[in-house]
């Protein structure tokens, strides 16, 4: 599966339905689509929901394979390891709880999880980013720090190198590591195709069997932004781009790219025409966002605050839509929902970035880290456990109905879900080393064997 930004929208009911805007509040259930899960009670407009569950292996066009694997690749701060890598064998076909079924018992609960790959801090470029493309991991960017020239100065920029090297691996080869032993570099690293710079605090992006690749760092003399061509399996350089400051966010909307940065500024890239454009007027001050949109029909999914949103451009829209900035949340996952009760419940003030994955016909994976209180002093959140890393996956349908509400005190409109599974587990290094800060830089769902389910 490649991890495109872009998804192909869910195929239309067989009876034909009067065209009705996305972002119309549903009113009463008889206006529903139809769906294989039994009816609410009360009405979403309420902002509750039935505990009762019904279970029909009804997802006729989803595809389902022999092996379904959620990998999850972090890098560490202040740990002798720069960068991990995990899986998690994921039940198939992803189905519906039977009925009755409490939720946590088809989920595995606190199981011990090891890395399939460590790689060492003094062997790898830090701040590397990475992406998947046709089940590969591709690692590129990053520095690799040398001594100061001047001791008292010892981020001076002068002892920096950064590295062209492109690494390559092949993910239809991992699954769920349970031992405390790590597979060898160079069983499942290699090396690709150089780029013709290196990247300085990196951020890539893929669209349509390409990655590329942006260097953020202007103090650095180097080209800031290329192309990787998977068919021609070259790098091409391109015009240097415009974007100021560190990229947290991407959304790919047919063949424009919008690219978000940590203060909010968003500027979009044109596939075709190779063109930018620079929103900062629009800036809203804040980020949108976090990591990689995923589009499904006419909205975009993605996390806001370790929740999800629903957001819509308004770029394209009417002078007052577009005073309220590039992206406008249209709604939050309902924390009175299935899924949303989950994960408010897995929020913790250690919590790292959460990441979303869509799966196909509104159906998603959230993963969240978070990081243990130090089992000594456990009131302390500023005093981790560095050796166990909490990691969720709650697996959800975004229903389309949304309700009015509130949170504290603020008007707001929320979307509904239905929780699917849910699991945790217990993200450990091979030798119980320390793992520091964590970062999810990038994960996703592969399969292999792949086949329609009729």
């Amino acid at each position: 599966m490649t991890a495109t930004t872009g998804s192909k929208s869910p195929s239309s009911p067989s009876s034909p339905q009067p065209r009705r805007s996305r972002f119309q509040l549903s009113s009463t259930s008889s206006k529903r689509r139809r769906r294989s899960w039994s009816p609410r009670s009360p009405s979403p407009s309420s902002g509750q929901r039935s505990r009762s569950r019904s279970w029909s292996p009804a997802f006729s066009s989803f595809k389902t394979e022999e092996a379904k694997t959620l990998y999850m690749f972090f890098s560490f701060v202040g740990s002798p390891i720069a960068y991990g890598l995990y899986a998690i064998n994921v039940p198939s076909p992803i189905l519906p709880l039977p009925p009755l079924q409490p939720c946590n018992q088809l989920s595995e609960l606190n199981k011990t999880i090891y890395p399939i790959l460590e790689l060492r801090e003094r062997d790898y470029a830090e701040s590397m980013c990475c992406v998947e493309l046709e089940s590969k991991l591709y690692l590129l960017g990053g520095m690799l720090r040398g001594p100061p020239p001047d001791p008292l100065h010892w981020n001076d920029p002068h002892m920096f190198t950064f590295p062209t090297d492109v690494f390559v691996l092949d993910l239809a080869t991992i699954s769920t590591n349970t031992d405390a032993t790590a597979r060898q570099e160079s069983e499942l690293l290699r090396k690709g195709t150089a780029m013709n710079a290196g990247k300085a605090l990196p951020y890539a992006f893929v669209a349509y069997r390409k990655i590329y690749a942006l260097g953020t760092a202007r103090w650095v003399n180097l080209p800031l932004f290329e192309v990787f061509d998977l068919d021609s399996n070259n790098w091409s350089l391109l015009l240097d781009h415009p974007i100021r400051g560190n990229i947290s966010s991407h959304a790919l909307v047919e063949k424009k790219v919008f690219l978000v940065t940590m203060d909010g500024n968003v500027y979009s890239y044109d596939l075709d025409t190779f063109e930018w454009v620079n929103f900062s007027s629009y800036s809203t001050g804040h980020c949108p966002f976090y990591g990689r949109g995923e589009i499904v029909e006419d909205t975009i999914y993605a996390i806001y605050s370790n929740t999800v949103a629903a957001i819509r451009l308004t770029c394209g829209s009417k002078p007052e839509l577009r005073a309220k900035g590039v992206f406008e949340r249209v709604a939050l996952m309902s924390r009175s929902s299935d899924a949303g009760e989950v994960i408010g419940s897995r929020l913790q003030a250690n919590a790292g970035c959460a990441n979303l994955i869509h799966l196909g016909n509104r159906i998603f994976c959230y993963v969240l880290p978070v990081s243990r209180s130090h089992p000594e002093i456990p009131q302390c959140t500023h005093m981790t456990d560095d050796e166990n890393l909490d990691v969720s996956m709650i697996i959800f349908e975004a229903l389309k109905e949304m309700y009015a509400g509130s949170s504290s005190g603020i008007d707001m409109t929320f979307f509904q879900s239905k929780l699917i599974r849910s699991a945790q587990y217990v993200a450990r290094s091979k030798g119980g080393a320390c793992l520091g800060d964590n970062v999810l830089l990038c994960c996703g769902m592969i399969s292999t064997n792949a086949r329609e389910v009729q």
